[in-house]
């Protein structure tokens, strides 16, 4: 399914060290790459839209105060999607297969979602019992810890992680955990901090070369900062498709695509950092593809990140993801029943109804652990009926009051993401330009 066209191991460095040229994958649809050239495209207008202080600092059409800017998850909260219409191993499998069976019949497939540690060993056991009935799909939470770790691999020696720690982003300690991916939603806002910063460097020698867009561009993410002061998803959607077509229409995409190319074949230090931020764009259009509940989406994301794990020598990931994508495109072939069950988003849980806020079921399930847990954790619980019987009853009525309570006692707009907050924004701002600066002191990669 892929080839590594050209994949250099550098000599007496670390076995986590790689360093990455062209990587090239097959069986992409033009669905998937328009798809995934979307979601890029959406994440590079935020960008020009949060950094237009300094991307256009010498512009006089800059006005003399901007609204404040939004975070990643803020921006894409304000998006409207389409959303859907509904919101012992052996033993566990049998059971679930049981439920399954009585509440829709024998010729129903059982979806499970399984963390990335659980999937091989209850694949290995489909395949002993030659059981096709079940569909098993791995985790967005593990599959993104996972991403996150395979991006942690790629620039351990690269000197980002320096960078974080000089600028005063990160301790050393937390940046060793962000480079295995652990803390998921500090590794995810790290490496958007990073992409950032990087993207403005990128846009300052992208315009040195296309003035002639310099202007055009200016407006386009003026115009875009300023609407996001309405908080009107409506009028933000509308304002943002407008936007996109009009950054088409100057061949931004285009040109932008073509400036890589050329630069990628003189600097070595220009391809890494251009591999970088797509790993990161890759894994930001997977993330979407979660919260807003894209199936189509998380396919073209997955497949184009499992390239990764196969060029970082990742086997386990890289097998277990090219496995469960070939076991999806079956689905278009063998059964479209499942598939269009999981295409109408009933995979995701929405645990808040607020918008950009889906999750994955691992995740959700995770939370709700945590939630039931009580003191000494629920490891070992099955040994005494009576920490059993108090785990199954009293615990999630104590979740329910603790829920409520939250709801009671909250002031929060709840109708709006939690990161839809000037304070969010303003503290990724400063981030964003503490690591500019601290990367502008040694060079720009894009020159």
């Amino acid at each position: 399914m892929y080839e590594i066209a050209t994949c250099n191991f550098p000599k007496n460095l670390k076995q986590r060290s790689r360093t990455l040229t062209t990587i090239k994958g097959y069986n992409k649809t033009d669905e998937n790459n328009e798809l995934l050239n979307s979601s890029t495209l959406e994440d590079l207008m935020w960008i020009l839209a949060s950094t237009v202080e300094e991307v256009f600092a010498d512009e006089s059409t800059m006005p003399a105060r901007l609204e404040p800017g939004s975070t990643w998850a803020a921006y894409n909260s304000l998006i409207i999607e389409v959303k859907p219409k509904n919101s012992v191993q052996v033993t566990a499998m049998q059971n679930l297969e049981r439920i399954n069976k009585y509440l829709q019949g024998n010729d129903k497939k059982l979806i499970v979602t399984l963390d990335l540690g659980l999937y091989r060993p209850v694949l290995q056991l489909q395949m002993a019992l030659s059981q096709r009935n079940w569909f098993l799909v791995p985790g967005d939470l593990h599959i993104q810890m996972a991403q996150l770790g395979a991006i942690g691999n790629y620039i351990e020696l690269t000197g980002i992680p320096e960078a974080w720690v000089e600028s005063g982003l990160y301790s050393e300690t937390t940046v060793k955990h962000i480079l295995d991916g652990k803390p998921g939603r500090r590794s995810l806002k790290a490496h958007i901090v990073t992409v950032t910063s990087l993207s403005i460097l990128l846009l300052e020698s992208f315009f040195e070369k296309n003035h002639y867009l310099k202007e055009g561009c200016s407006a386009i993410a003026i115009e875009m900062r300023n609407i996001w002061k309405t908080k009107d998803r409506c009028d933000i959607t509308t304002q943002s498709h407008s936007m996109r077509e009009r950054l088409k229409d100057l061949d931004f995409p285009l040109k932008l695509e073509n400036f890589f190319k050329e630069k990628s074949e003189l600097s070595p230090t220009f391809k890494m950092v251009k591999n970088y931020m797509h790993m990161v764009f890759s894994m930001l259009a997977f993330a979407r593809s979660t919260r807003n509940a894209n199936w189509n989406l998380r396919i073209a994301a997955l497949d184009d990140f499992t390239k990764y794990f196969f060029a970082l020598d990742l086997r386990n990931y890289a097998f277990l993801c090219a496995w469960y994508i070939s076991e999806v495109r079956s689905l278009e072939i063998l059964d479209h029943e499942t598939l269009t069950q999981l295409k109408s988003g009933n995979w995701y849980p929405n645990k808040s109804n607020n918008p950009f806020c889906c999750l994955g079921v691992d995740e959700a399930l995770e939370q709700e652990n945590r939630r039931l847990k009580v003191l000494g954790g629920i490891v070992g619980i099955t040994r005494r009926q009576q920490t059993l019987t108090k785990y199954f009853l009293a615990s999630p009525e104590i979740a329910k009051l603790t829920r409520q309570a939250d709801v009671v006692s909250s002031s929060s707009n709840k109708a709006m993401h939690h990161e839809v907050n000037n304070a969010i924004s303003t503290r990724q701002n400063r981030n964003v330009i503490a690591l500019l600066q601290c990367l502008s002191s040694y060079t720009n990669p894009f020159q």
